[in-house]
This record gives C-alpha cells, structure tokens and sequence, in this order.
C-alpha cells in the first residue's frame, strides 16, 4: 500500500505494520531496521514516525550499536516529546548510558 500510494495518509501506518511484521513474524531485523530508517526519511513527520524512531533504537539496543541506539531514541524525544513512547525511549537511554559505562570500565 505505502508503495503504490505513497502520498495517502496511511502509508506511514503501513509502514510500521510492514516493519513490526518482518521484525516479529520472521525475525528480520534488518528489513525492519530499513523500512523504520525508510518511514523516519520519507515521513518526519508522521503519524508513526514516533514508534519507527522507538523501535530502530530497540533494534540497534538488540544489537549493541548503542551509538545509533541513542541517535534514535534521542531523536523521538527530540521531536516527538509528546509521545507515548518518551518514557520508554529515556528508559532505553538509561540503559544504554549503563551498558556504555560497564563496557568502559570493563576495558579498564
């Protein structure tokens, strides 16, 4: 659908469905990380965009790229500060400062 209209004022919805459904159904992360980075591009703005931003920064936590984690996470609150996700976007920054902390400390 987002495809043959992209302009119609649900594709950034079908997007997320598209994405949570390669991520959840058959555990390909990385399709789901391109079709999240893909919504976050083509709709900045969008009614989903919020939960896109939130679950790239669960996928790069899942991952332990806690640069690009943070990126996204730090992102949703930035423009979407309003989110129902906020809370658990700083939740996932703490967790992300913590692991960060113990990696550095680890490596003395």
């Amino acid at each position: 659908m987002a495809r043959e209209y992209p302009e119609h004022g649900w594709a950034d919805i079908a997007l997320e469905r598209a994405g949570i459904y390669y991520w959840q159904v058959f555990g390909d992360e990385k399709r789901a990380a391109k079709i999240f980075r893909y919504l976050i591009k083509k709709y900045p703005k969008g009614r989903a965009t919020d939960n896109a931003l939130y679950y790239l920064g669960v996928i790069y936590i899942s991952r332990e790229d806690y640069r690009h984690a943070y990126v996204s996470l730090k992102g949703l609150l930035n423009h979407f500060p309003n989110s129902n996700l906020a809370s658990r976007a700083r939740v996932g920054i703490s967790y992300i400062a913590e692991e960060v902390k113990k990696k550095r400390e680890s490596e003395g």
